[in-house]
């Protein structure tokens, strides 16, 4: 009597199959599909491209802008919260930095 021999289709999903097994097959799948999407992306027969021309409208093009200004508002309020909480955090751990803050603001009179 021959010994059976045991394969694993890829085209069906079996979700009987171990953990491992099926980790091995998502892995391998993954990085056969990010051979094909890098490998096509960069391969070295491509001639090199210079972009000459953008075709965009000119109130799209604003509408980007007022967008992206708007949207950068929020990040520049958290961005100046957090340098200020850096700056208490700084005082309070070395409380010599505000008499050193002290003299940089308050000039002697003489």
């Amino acid at each position: 009597m021959s010994d059976p021999t045991l394969t694993i289709p890829d085209d069906e999903p079996s979700e009987d199959l171990p953990r491992a097994i099926r980790r091995e097959r998502d892995a391998r799948a993954a990085e056969a599909r990010a051979r094909d999407f890098f490998g096509a992306a960069t391969a070295p027969d491509a001639p090199p491209a210079t972009v000459t021309r953008i075709d965009i409208s000119f109130a799209r093009l604003v509408a980007f802008f007022l967008k992206a200004a708007l949207a950068a508002i929020p990040a520049i309020l958290l961005l100046i919260a957090i340098l200020w909480l850096m700056g208490t955090l700084l005082e309070w751990i070395y409380p010599e930095l505000i008499k050193a803050k002290i003299m940089i603001y308050v000039p002697d009179g003489n």
